[in-house]
């Protein structure tokens, strides 16, 4: 009688339905890259609809426009990394000269 009680309980708990083991989303934060020759550029942050960050820096080929730039992306990516999320892909376009970037913040088991 106990193995058929231990065998029926089992079969429940495998019939029942796996999303009471289903996480959270993981977080998505992407940031485009838009950059102007010989004028301000802007690292723009969207976090959701209602959470968007823009960052603007000098860039250009001059020692200041390349450190100024260096700078921007640093900070954001610390900022994003500090806050635990992670760079997951990015992307280059020539013809707009932007870049998108991607980070991914895991979710909680």
């Amino acid at each position: 009688m106990k193995k058929l009680f231990c065998a029926m309980s089992c079969l429940l708990v495998l019939s029942s339905s796996p999303s009471w083991a289903v996480g959270e989303d993981p977080s998505v934060i992407i940031v485009r890259s838009l950059e102007r020759s010989g004028a301000n550029s802007r690292l723009i942050i969207y976090r959701s609809k209602d959470s968007v960050e823009e960052i603007e820096y000098q860039s250009g080929l001059n020692d200041k426009g390349i450190r100024s730039t260096a700078a921007a992306y640093q900070q954001v990516v610390m900022k994003l990394m500090g806050e635990g999320y992670v760079l997951q892909t990015m992307t280059h376009s020539d013809l707009e000269a932007s870049s998108t970037f991607i980070f991914v913040k895991a979710p909680k088991p």
